[in-house]
C-alpha cells in the first residue's frame, strides 16, 4: 500500500479515507480537504498534524503540525512486506519515531556541513520503508545515505524501490544487513 494522499475530490478519495482510518493505528480524522492525524509522542503528549492533499506531483506538500515547519518535502513510500518467516520484524510499519525524525530534520544540523563542502554520511538501521533516510537524501545535497534493514528479499526490494521512486538514487542506496 502506498502512503500518499489523494485529493478529496478525486476518484481515490474512498481509498485515501480507508487508508487514513487505518494509518499506523493512529486516530485519523478526515474533513473536507484535509486529514488530521493525532500522534501520541514518546513522552505521552498528543500532537496533531494536518495534511492537505494536493493535485500536482510537485515536491512540496502543504501541511501544518504542532511541532514542525509548515512545508514538507513530498516522499511517497510503499510499506514493505516481508517473507512469511520474517513477519515478526514488523517492517511493514512506518514507526512514529521515523515520522518524528523526518519532521525534525532541521534539528539534526546537517545544513551546517553544506558551507564546508563536506559529504555527510548517514546510515539508517532498521529502515523498513526508509522514511528518514529518503527524506534526508531529498532535503540535503551534501549527503550520502544508506538505508538498511534485515536481509529479507521483499523488504530490501521495496526499500530500493522507495529510494528510486523518490528520485534519490544518486545519494541514497538500500542495503541489507545480517
Amino acid at each position: 500500500m502506498l502512503n500518499t494522499y489523494a485529493n478529496p475530490g478525486s476518484a481515490n478519495t474512498r481509498l485515501a479515507r480507508a487508508h487514513a482510518r487505518s494509518l499506523l493505528g493512529r486516530l485519523v480524522e478526515y474533513q473536507e480537504g484535509y486529514f488530521r492525524i493525532f500522534i501520541m509522542g514518546w513522552n505521552g503528549q498528543i500532537g496533531t498534524r494536518t495534511i492537505y492533499p494536493v493535485d500536482s506531483p510537485s515536491d512540496k506538500v502543504q501541511s501544518s503540525s504542532s511541532y514542525a515547519t509548515p512545508t514538507y518535502l513530498k516522499v511517497t513510500l510503499r510499506t514493505p512486506d516481508t517473507l512469511a518467516a520474517n513477519w515478526s520484524l514488523h517492517a511493514s510499519d512506518i514507526w512514529a519515531s521515523s515520522q518524528y525524525l523526518a519532521d525534525h530534520l532541521d534539528q539534526l544540523g546537517l545544513d551546517t556541513f553544506e558551507a564546508t563542502n563536506e559529504k555527510v554520511r548517514v546510515l539508517e538501521l532498521g529502515a523498513a520503508a526508509g522514511l528518514p533516510g529518503i527524506m534526508i537524501a531529498k532535503a540535503y545535497s551534501n549527503v550520502s545515505v544508506v538505508v538498511s534493514d534485515y536481509l529479507d528479499k521483499l523488504l530490501i526490494e521495496t526499500l530500493a524501490e522507495n529510494v528510486a521512486c523518490n528520485g534519490v538514487s544518486g545519494s541514497c542506496q538500500a542495503a541489507p544487513y545480517a
